[in-house]
């Protein structure tokens, strides 16, 4: 843009008349004095000073083709020049640079600026010196834009730096198109880039008429009513009032001889002069010329005649040329009268075609009774309006119609130009469609999508934005950011982070969000955001860039979804994996300590017989309890690693009852009361002794810790029919008679939203390190396994009740004999092969074996056992072998006998069976099977019992 001193630089574009150069050269000899005079008023009066304003703001201020300034208030700062003797340098430039330069101190001056709050803060103002009208601009065939509040969801034109984009974003118009100055906004509206857009009157008239484009806009009433102001820099009251006097000096003559100048004069009495003045003319040739007047008047009647011709010929062809469809029709029949070459060309009719037809012709039959109601009505006024048309091939077109009264043929008529916008209403409903389809992804999509301004202030959320937040949309469009939700800590770290792989300064908040996204990556980052309740949840979150065809950037969206089950269920896979890791670990020693607890469990049985001393029999007891109960921890672990089934028995749950009880009382604190009850006449049930002990272990210690400060702890068994309504109540209840194991508490209670996942692996209300999640649900698997079901009662500050259901059975437990009256001398001096691969197994049960009254034949492996069995296969009568071994294992040994033809009775024993085929062969060929480690009794029935069985069994 072009600037410089008014005495310099400045042109007016147009001829000076011979007597304005006289009053030039009359001025010129006067400045001296006035500027000597001026100078004599301010001894601190400047040299110079610099003026800013808009470079596009005509007639104000504009340039010419060849980039020169011109407009009134260039001529009025020449005048001023000329009455303060101040030279003035002049800069136009765009309006937003001319603001920061002006705010950083690069020129004295600023003109052709709104005053406003804001601006207050740095600027004086003078008076103001030219009221402005802000109009909204929309095109006539948009209806229902009344003020800046119906623009919401349009995209409006406005131009950077202008108050007018204040006002916009002011009253919530997000979709603001910015350009760079006026003139770039009416190219828009030409494109059909823009349909809206909000300006000043003089700009907006002066560039609207200029490209044609004044019929096609309607503007609203002033939306803002502002004025021009100069203003100087914060302090400087002796320039501003340099300025403002400057500006009084100049005479309402000379404003107004500028004003002219650029806004023309009213040509109105030029034509009054010059009729006047042929009148007189003529009245004296009449006069004078009284003899010729019949000449004259063929003569001017002729050349009349010949105007009119050649007006109506340049009329027609206009009409014939112009590239927009045209037709002419009667107003009071609506019959075509005429037609241009492209209405014929574009609909497709030729001329004696069109003049067979009234207008109604070219509508579709549900605009007929628009038509013969609205056009017949329409007179004195120009009419605009869209409408469907019928071409000749029988298709329909949508039209812009723009018509006027005209005379034609002597006729009363209308002129109606057409503008085919079937291709931009095709776009409108793509656009529609679209938007509607968009606007159904955002409201039921899963994922939260936000969008934002370039500053980060908030858009639009969708529906599931809203749900996992927390918020509603009327608490955060338009005035929130999204650093609301996060945590500011996280994005803290998050911008360090950034900034070193970046190799940039991410400053912490809504930049760090958008660093990745304006240089064009897109990524998706882990964060975590805090609800509206307090509440966190964690998210994957992606953020992109929005922008123009410019490719500035217009907004940012984020989509964001909730990763919270998903980190639940991994951490939930990573303890299920823990779990099998120690499963594997227990099927792997399970073999080896099964191996040694055996002789611990069987030797106290050899033991007792050849002591005396009571206390040396009470270690040996002790002995044999503690190898028998770390025997059924070890089945348990197996249980619930490999999800093994436990042996159960029948008997009854006093003894288990009373050893839980003993241990609560023993290990709990003391201010926790344990109380026991028991209904009479009890009936056993069928189930598992450990695993009823790990149920009551469970419900205790989960009891225990719901009463910190102590409370009451109830067990209590009871017997209870159910029927199939009291079963219904009840999830997974069935009718029946049950024994009922209660476990109540007078703790804290569990949440109503609890109750459902209390069951679920791994979940559990205890801090880390205190609980696993694992009890309940072992519990229930337990109870499970066992036929029964588990009914739940809570209130919160009352307690909890858990009560198990197990079914009983008609038989009545019998207890076991114990072990000193079992006969250990049964054997008649059978010989048992005993196969093993561990010294220590096989060197017990010789031993017990013989006490029994029985014979031994001994083997480490399967390959040795078979070679003794061939040698003595005639005198054998038990084979006890391990299933596990080297060289030829259980399975293979018990095939190689079988395949032999004996018929000998096997007992399988091993501490685990590791795989199902195993056990299927196990199962298919041997007589007995019983589990590693058991005691000297076990061992002795199950010999007595097989060898009675080969006895009587032929071959």
């Amino acid at each position: 843009m072009r600037g410089g001193h008014l005495g310099g630089n400045w042109r007016t574009g147009v001829a000076i008349p011979a007597w304005c150069v006289v009053l030039l050269a009359f001025a010129s000899a006067l400045a001296p004095r006035v500027r000597a005079a001026a100078g004599a008023g301010s001894a601190s009066q400047p040299k110079a000073i610099r003026v800013a304003m808009d470079d596009n703001y005509p007639p104000f201020v504009f340039t010419d083709e060849n980039g020169i300034l011109q407009g009134i208030l260039i001529d009025e700062w020449h005048l001023w020049q000329e009455k303060t003797g101040v030279p003035v340098e002049l800069d136009a430039l765009n309006w937003s640079q001319a603001l920061q330069r002006m705010k950083a101190g690069n020129f004295d001056v600023i003109d052709t600026i709104f005053d406003t709050a804001d601006r207050e803060k740095f600027l004086e103002f003078t008076p103001a010196y030219q009221p402005i009208n802000t109009r909204i601009f929309f095109r006539s065939d948009i209806a229902g834009i009344t003020d800046l509040d119906s623009l919401k969801g349009f995209p409006v034109g406005v131009k950077d730096g202008d108050y007018a984009l204040d006002l916009l974003k002011q009253h919530g118009v997000s979709h603001l198109l910015v350009y760079p100055d006026y003139k770039s906004i009416i190219d828009a509206a030409r494109q059909r880039r823009i349909n809206i857009f909000v300006m000043d009157d003089p700009p907006a008239i002066y560039y609207l008429n200029k490209e044609g484009l004044d019929a096609q806009f309607r503007r609203s009433e002033p939306v803002f009513r502002g004025a021009f102001h100069r203003a100087v820099l914060k302090g400087n009251t002796t320039l501003l009032k340099l300025v403002q006097s400057g500006f009084d000096r100049i005479t309402p003559d000379e404003r107004k001889a500028i004003e002219e100048r650029w806004y023309g004069t009213s040509i109105a009495s030029v034509p009054y002069l010059s009729y006047i003045a042929y009148a007189a003319g003529a009245g004296l040739l009449v006069i004078v010329f009284l003899f010729g007047w019949n000449r004259s008047l063929r003569h001017i009647v002729a050349k009349r005649t010949a105007a009119l011709s050649e007006s109506e010929a340049r009329y027609r062809l206009l009409f014939e040329n112009n590239p927009a469809p045209m037709l002419i029709y009667e107003r009071a029949s609506l019959r075509l009268l005429a037609s241009n070459e492209a209405f014929l060309r574009h609909y497709g009719y030729t001329r004696e075609e069109v003049l067979a037809m009234r207008v109604a012709d070219l509508h579709p039959d549900s605009e007929r009774e628009r038509v013969l109601t609205i056009v017949p009505q329409l007179r004195g006024y120009t009419h605009t309006g869209e409408w469907h048309h019928r071409r000749r091939d029988g298709s329909y077109i949508a039209v812009y119609s723009n018509s006027h009264d005209i005379q034609f043929d002597g006729q009363d008529a209308r002129m109606a130009v057409f503008t085919d916008i079937t291709e931009r209403k095709r776009a409108e409903q793509q656009l529609q469609t679209l938007t509607g389809w968009l606007r159904s992804i955002l409201d039921n999509a899963a994922y939260g999508i936000v969008a934002s301004a370039p500053d980060g202030t908030i858009q639009m959320l969708n529906p599931a934005a809203e749900r996992m937040l927390g918020y509603s949309a009327a608490e955060l469009v338009n005035r929130q950011k999204p650093t609301l939700w996060h945590d500011p800590v996280e994005v803290a770290d998050r911008a360090r982070a950034l900034s070193a792989e970046l190799k940039a300064t991410v400053e912490p908040g809504f930049r760090t969000f958008i660093a990745t996204a304006d240089r064009n990556i897109i990524r998706e980052m882990e964060w975590s955001y805090i609800r509206k309740d307090g509440s966190r949840f964690p998210v994957m979150l992606t953020t992109s860039a929005l922008r123009d065809a410019l490719g500035q950037i217009t907004g940012y969206i984020g989509i964001f979804r909730d990763v919270e089950e998903q980190r639940r269920l991994e951490q939930q896979l990573l303890r299920t994996q823990r779990t099998e890791s120690v499963g594997q670990l227990a099927s792997g020693i399970a073999h080896d300590l099964n191996n040694i607890l055996l002789p611990m469990l069987m030797a106290p049985a050899l033991l007792r017989e050849q002591l005396s001393d009571p206390d040396s029999i009470a270690i040996v007891d002790t002995i044999e309890v503690n190898a028998r109960r770390g025997a059924e921890i070890l089945q348990q672990l197996l249980t619930f690693a490999r999800g093994s089934d436990a042996r159960k028995e029948t008997l009854r749950v006093e003894p288990i009852v009373f050893d839980m009880v003993k241990i609560a009382r023993e290990t709990f604190p003391k201010n926790i009361e344990v109380r026991c009850g028991f209904s009479e006449g009890l009936r056993p049930i069928s189930a598992n002794a450990t695993q009823l002990h790990q149920i009551l272990l469970n419900l205790c210690v989960n009891a225990r810790d719901a009463m910190p400060a102590g409370g009451i702890l109830e067990l209590r068994v009871d017997e209870l029919a159910l029927g199939a309504q009291e079963a219904a109540r009840i999830p997974y209840g069935k009718p029946g008679i049950f024994l009922v194991l209660s476990v109540a508490d007078t703790g804290s209670g569990i949440p109503h939203s609890h109750l459902e996942r209390i069951f679920d692996p791994f979940f559990t209300t205890k801090k880390p390190g205190e609980g696993t999640g694992l009890g309940l649900s072992t519990v229930l698997g337990i109870v499970r396994s066992h036929d029964g079901f588990i009914k739940v009662e809570s209130e919160r500050g009352k307690g909890s009740c858990f009560r198990v259901f197990i079914p009983v059975i008609e038989a009545r437990a019998e207890a076991p004999a114990p072990a000193s009256t079992v006969a250990t001398s049964s054997g008649l001096g059978e010989l048992v092969l005993l196969v093993d691969d561990e010294e220590n197994v096989l060197f017990v049960m010789r031993r017990a074996l013989e006490k029994g009254g029985y014979r031994a034949l001994l083997a480490r492996d399967g390959a040795e056992a078979l070679e003794v069995f061939k040698r003595n296969a005639a005198e054998i009568r038990l084979v006890v072998t391990d299933v596990l071994m080297p060289v030829m294992d259980g399975p293979a040994l018990v095939a190689a006998i079988r395949a032999s033809g004996s018929r000998v009775p096997i007992l399988a024993v091993s501490g685990f069976l590791d795989s199902p085929e195993t056990q299927r062969q196990i199962q298919a060929n041997v007589d007995a099977f019983i589990s590693k480690p058991f005691s000297t009794v076990e061992l002795l029935a199950a010999t007595q019992t097989l060898i009675k069985k080969g006895r009587s069994t032929p071959g």
